[in-house]
């Protein structure tokens, strides 16, 4: 155990018949310790079952005195068996006592720190640890060996796992695909007092991890030649041969972290131990040759991988990309310019048509850098030459009349010589006489004419042109728009008729139907004339120039007549104070019709029409008569005599009682000369009218109660009737008269009773009770009379 060692120590428990500890007596009943040291003070020693359960067999760590040359070869025993200690020392361990030089102890002691008892759960099968740790500077000594006794050993097998792969401490790898560097020599390194383990026993391969430490491979050689490009982590493996079957295969998920923890764990797979240093080895991959084809430009030069070349040629490098080799390979190709001379002939005002020269307008010379087929620049040089046209007609032109039908139109003074030619046009009414293709033409109409001059030098033709108007007064005059003037005219009427005026007209012709007379204006504008006529008829009007007579504008005018007398029907009796109604069939010709009536009527609608509808307000009427009008005035009156009578206002006087079955009537007469009638409405009985013609007729009833007399009052068609109500009533009727003395014969009463009249009853000097009277006391002697008045 060099200084400062702390190592574990394995052992592998397996087929315990008796598996768990704390159950069926099984349990920890021994552990044998043999080991030496210079200073023990420095050591710590634990045991740890598979489950996790830790004892301290020995310590604490401590300045405590030297043990050089001091062997033990001690056993630990449970708290609950007895120990026996060497001579002197207590029964549980303590570094911390005179152990001494040149010792060699063979007692038996309880553990430092807890008791073997401790070991009361999980498995016995497994892997077993003891933790050895020198936690004191300068003192080294050998640890030989160690023993664990169980309490029931049926069945166990066991043995400890000396596998130990050491540490790669070589740097990491570099190198590209197929290397023969990839055959690496990575040889573990042991640090005293570690060693290999036995070869007969312990093999070595070298686990390879590829993305994420996923397995992909052992190898025994740790050569990585055929491995493609990549990263990968070569880590030793240090296993049992026995065990050479249970490395688990690659599987595509199993890393290296994962197989290191399993073999560290307390039930490892197999005996084996894997590096905690490895060895990281990137494989790059070779690069591509590379072969490029370039064509550049005369003086230029080409850069490729830092060398310049200005030639054609075909170079040629070996480099390297990321430590591997490739070859790069140049074939160049060095294009020179080209210079050109372009001669153009164009139109004037136009620019170039040749390519790349579109902005080229103008007489001249014009240079353009162009890049060739070869990418080359190409310097053009373009000659421009503009082409000379005139274009001239001679002006003014002339202008065509009656008397001048055609006209020349002359081009001179235009361009003349070979490649030349002319070419007339005309629009807007125009014609041209004969060709159309010499410097002159000939024309008869007014239009607008045009000369196209154009000039042809090589594959280039030119053209320009020049326009003229011919102006004339070759054609007959418009007609006039329209007539204006009245189209209604009566016999004898005077009127005038008019035109607006007519471009190019030199006068104008009226002419007017038979009888009609032209008073003033023919030849102008405007004419007046008096329609002696008997008929109607058109008036007419044409435009004259030196070149004839425009087609004639007429205006139609009707001869109008007085219309002819109307007849009137309607109402031609009516009270006063009601309304009548008057028609007239309608007048052929007529455009209203006046209605006059006498005083007392006033006309309420319909004037000027043929129906009206007439107040009659008083008496006595007269003739309501009418006239049908035109423009040329009223035609004969129609009349129709209608009568009108006072309206009688009936009265028959007022309502009245009688004690009687006879009374004289009070009705009256409103109208001078008319005449009334009594009559009377069905009642209690009969009435007889001593004359019933008369205003104030008497009438008899019998019997009594209440009348009524209707007394109608008529004057020719008017009447009117009046109502009147009359109480005839029966008088009261005294009975026997009864008289009553008092005691003394001083005075007396009367009574008697009353039949007929309408109660209640009065009479003064007494009192009625119902019908009967009694009177007050009246003196012995004294004589009576009484009035008796019913209601």
């Amino acid at each position: 155990m060099p200084d400062g060692f702390t190592g574990q120590f394995y052992m592998q428990i397996q087929n315990a018949e008796n598996p768990t500890l704390g159950q069926n007596g099984q349990g920890v009943c021994g552990v044998v310790l043999h080991f030496d040291h210079e200073y023990v003070g420095d050591l710590q020693i634990t045991l740890t079952s598979p489950a996790g359960q830790s004892v301290t067999l020995v310590g604490p760590i401590g300045f405590f005195g030297e043990t050089d040359f001091t062997t033990w070869n001690i056993t630990f025993v449970p708290c609950g068996d007895p120990a026996s200690p060497d001579p002197g020392f207590n029964d549980v361990w303590s570094n911390n006592q005179p152990w001494g030089l040149f010792g060699n102890y063979f007692g038996s002691y309880y553990p430092a720190v807890g008791c073997l008892e401790n070991f009361n759960s999980g498995p016995v099968n497994g892997q077993w640890t003891l933790t050895v740790i020198d936690g004191q500077a300068i003192d080294v000594g050998n640890f030989y060996n160690y023993e664990i006794i169980f309490c029931d050993p049926s069945g166990i097998n066991c043995f400890s796992c000396a596998a130990n792969a050491g540490n790669l401490l070589q740097p990491d790898v570099v190198a590209c695909e197929g290397s023969p560097s990839l055959d690496l020599n990575l040889p573990p390194t042991y640090t005293p007092p570690a060693s290999p383990p036995p070869a007969s026993e312990y093999g070595y391969t070298y686990v390879v991890g590829g993305t994420g430490g996923v397995i992909q491979g052992y190898e025994p050689d740790a050569n990585l030649s055929n491995y493609p490009p990549g990263t990968y982590t070569v880590c030793g493996l240090s296993y049992l041969l026995a065990n050479a079957g249970d490395l688990p295969q690659p599987d595509g998920s199993l890393t290296v972290q994962q197989l290191a923890a399993q073999l560290n764990s307390t039930t490892p797979p197999f005996c084996g131990k894997v590096t905690t240093n490895c060895v990281n080895v990137t494989i790059n991959p070779l690069p591509p040759d590379i072969e490029e084809f370039q064509s550049i430009c005369a003086p230029q030069c080409y850069q490729f991988y830092n060398q310049t070349h200005c030639q054609s040629g075909t170079y040629t490098q070996t480099l390297m990309q990321n430590g591997c080799p490739f070859t790069a390979t140049l074939h160049l190709t060095v294009n020179q310019p080209n210079f050109v001379t372009v001669n153009e002939t164009v139109c004037p005002g136009s620019c170039s048509q040749t390519p790349g020269f579109e902005n080229a307008c103008g007489q001249g010379t014009y240079i353009e850098t162009f890049t060739n087929v070869n990418d080359c620049d190409s310097t053009v040089t373009l000659n421009l030459i503009e082409m000379s046209i005139i274009t001239n007609i001679v002006s003014p032109p002339p202008q065509l009349s009656c008397n001048l039908p055609s006209v020349q139109l002359s081009g001179v003074g235009s361009s003349t010589g070979p490649g030349v030619s002319y070419l007339w046009t005309a629009s807007n009414g125009g014609n041209i006489l004969g060709s159309p293709n010499g410097i002159s033409a000939t024309v008869n109409a007014p239009g607008d004419y045009q000369l196209r001059v154009c000039r042809t030098m090589g594959f280039v033709t030119c053209c320009d042109s020049v326009s003229a108007t011919i102006i004339g007064n070759q054609d007959l005059p418009d007609a006039p728009v329209a007539v204006t003037g009245p189209t209604v005219l009566c016999p004898g009427e005077a009127a005038s008729y008019s035109v607006a005026s007519v471009a190019n007209a030199a006068s104008y012709n009226w002419t007017a139907p038979v009888g009609v007379m032209i008073d003033a204006g023919q030849g102008d504008t405007t004419i007046a004339v008096t329609w002696n006529g008997s008929a109607g008829g058109n008036v007419c009007v044409t435009a004259v120039n030196a070149c004839g007579e425009s087609a004639p504008v007429c205006l139609n005018v009707q001869l109008n007549s007085l219309p002819v007398q109307a007849e009137i029907t309607g109402d031609s009796s009516l009270c006063a104070g009601t309304n009548g109604s008057y028609t007239i069939l309608a007048v052929n010709g007529a455009d209203s019709y006046v209605w006059t009536i006498p005083a007392g009527g006033t006309i309420l609608s319909g004037q000027n029409t043929t129906s009206i509808e007439v107040e009659w307000a008083n008496a006595p009427g007269g003739e309501v008569c009418v006239a049908a009008e035109n423009a040329c005035g009223a035609g004969p009156e129609d009349c129709y005599t209608v009568s009108v009578f006072e309206q009688p206002v009936a009265n028959a006087g007022a309502d009245n009682a009688t004690c009687s079955l006879s009374t004289a009537l009070s009705g009256s007469v409103s109208v001078p000369g008319s005449s009334g009638q009594w009559t009377a409405l069905p009642g209690p009985g009969n009435a007889v009218f001593s004359d019933a013609s008369s205003p104030q007729s008497n009438v008899t009833v019998n019997p009594s109660g209440i009348y009524t007399f209707v007394w109608t009052e008529s004057n020719s068609i008017c009447a009117d009737a009046d109502s009147v109500t009359i109480a005839f009533n029966d008088p009261p009727i005294t009975g026997t008269v009864t008289h009553t003395c008092d005691g003394a014969n001083q005075n007396y009463t009367v009574s008697f009773a009353v039949s007929g009249g309408t109660p209640p009853f009065v009479a003064a000097g007494g009192s009625f009770s119902g019908n009967v009277f009694t009177s007050d006391p009246i003196a012995s002697g004294q004589s009576y009379s009484f009035v008796v008045t019913d209601a």
